[in-house]
């Protein structure tokens, strides 16, 4: 019985762990417990390519693409809560690479030497609500309330960028983004999810 009650307190120390619950004479019982929001809307957990595939080896990460481009924007609908108002929401990217503009340069991000593109940009319900200008993880793109529609569909749009220095003809800025989702400061969404891709 002791064993049950240092589990509990470690729940109360620690949102996700795992530990082995063992008593004399008895097999070991492994419990595990992750901590996860359930008002959470995951809009995509795989990888995603937006671009043209046209791309130099000294683009950011590109060494590192795993996948052929979906086209130079990326479309998600989904459904928000009721209750959607009475918190702040905001679209997280677990991770993006392969933006080439002029901070990214300047960051060190890619070894482009002539040329940086344009940010990638990010539309809410068709407004555009933010740019991105630099690689990395954990990026937190909050969505005005204003824009939000509660209780029915909306929409997340990613549109690539353009070289800047190119003009013969448009040459998208490849990036992937891994893990994009929904979160909610505090309440819950709804987790239905309609994928409308483009």
């Amino acid at each position: 019985m002791k064993h049950f009650y240092i589990f509990l307190l470690m729940l109360i120390i620690s949102p996700a762990f795992a530990a082995i619950v063992e008593e004399e004479g008895q097999t070991p019982i492994i419990m595990g417990v992750e901590k996860s929001e359930l008002h959470d809307i995951v809009l995509e957990s795989d990888i995603l390519h937006v671009g043209d595939d046209n791309y130099a080896q000294t683009s950011a990460n590109s060494g590192e693409f795993k996948i052929k481009s979906a086209g130079p924007f990326y479309t998600r609908a989904f459904k928000m809560s009721e209750d959607a108002l009475k918190h702040e929401n905001y679209l997280v990217i677990g991770s993006i690479i392969g933006l080439d503009t002029k901070l990214a340069r300047e960051m060190g991000q890619n070894k482009i030497v002539n040329s940086y593109s344009s940010p990638a940009e990010i539309f809410f319900n068709g407004n555009k609500i933010s740019e991105l200008h630099l690689n990395g993880d954990g990026q937190r793109i909050r969505l005005p309330n204003n824009l939000v529609r509660p209780g029915n569909m909306n929409e997340i749009t990613i549109k690539a960028g353009k070289n800047l220095m190119q003009t013969a003809y448009i040459d998208y800025d490849d990036i992937e983004i891994v893990n994009l989702s929904i979160q909610s400061s505090s309440a819950s969404l709804s987790s239905e999810l309609v994928s409308d891709r483009k």
